[in-house]
């Protein structure tokens, strides 16, 4: 995917906390890691499974992409790939 990538960083360690692309400012991604709080968090999919390492575990009730979702104003050089469970 083209276009600019923005990234938010903690202001007192300085480690990523989130990020967004131009080409699908839509989505906002947060590391799970940097929430203080996980008992909340509820993962909706999981994408860029192509690139998964083999000891990673994924929810099998999950939707899975292995790039990127469908998007609302798909373009024709957007690639997404759902993968079947």
């Amino acid at each position: 995917m083209g276009g600019h990538n923005n990234r938010g960083f903690c202001v007192e360690r300085g480690c990523p906390i989130i990020g967004q692309s131009d080409s699908a400012s839509q989505f906002i991604g947060i590391k799970a890691s940097s929430l203080d709080d996980l008992s909340w968090f509820r993962p909706q999919m999981d994408i860029f499974t192509s690139e998964a390492q083999p000891w990673d575990f994924m929810d099998p009730n999950l939707p899975k992409f292995t790039e990127y979702p469908p998007f609302q104003n798909q373009n024709e050089n957007t690639r997404n790939h759902q993968v079947r469970n």
